[in-house]
């Protein structure tokens, strides 16, 4: 992977491509892009409009696993 998404927090990165969160979350392509577009999903800031998806694991982890 590139520099962008080198951002660790202890052991894991914080910012994964959208692809890879699926496999490690058994969450669909298409559920996971729904979530993004409602805002359930947060994710990295883009410099560019065509720049790759990364979401922001340490956002899930404080929503999803309170």
């Amino acid at each position: 992977m590139k520099d962008q998404c080198s951002i660790n927090i202890g052991k894991q990165k914080r910012y994964i491509p959208i692809k890879e969160f699926c496999k490690q979350y058994g969450v669909t392509l298409d559920s996971a892009r729904w979530q993004v577009r409602e805002g359930k999903l947060k994710i990295k800031p883009k410099k560019k409009s065509h720049e790759r998806v990364y979401i922001d694991l340490e956002h899930y982890h404080k929503e999803w696993y309170v």
